[in-house]
């Protein structure tokens, strides 16, 4: 029996104008940061944007996954 397949290609998922709802994780530390770079929706397409906007467009899931290392 065939198989079909959807094409899809490999790397970073945009969290904009997605197919299918996605949940969005968010490092929480970000929102200190005065501008992020995200991917705008295709390969090699990035967009500076303040990061309080993805709290405003899309429904985020504020995470902290960040090591902070102490010492050496």
């Amino acid at each position: 029996m065939p198989h079909t397949f959807v094409y899809e290609e490999h790397g970073g998922t945009s969290p904009f104008s997605t197919r299918q709802p996605l949940p969005v994780y968010v490092e929480k530390s970000i929102f200190d940061l005065p501008s992020i770079y995200i991917n705008g929706g295709k390969r090699g397409f990035l967009i500076e944007i303040n990061p309080d906007d993805l709290r405003t467009t899309l429904e985020v899931v504020e995470v902290e996954t960040a090591v902070i290392k102490s010492g050496g």
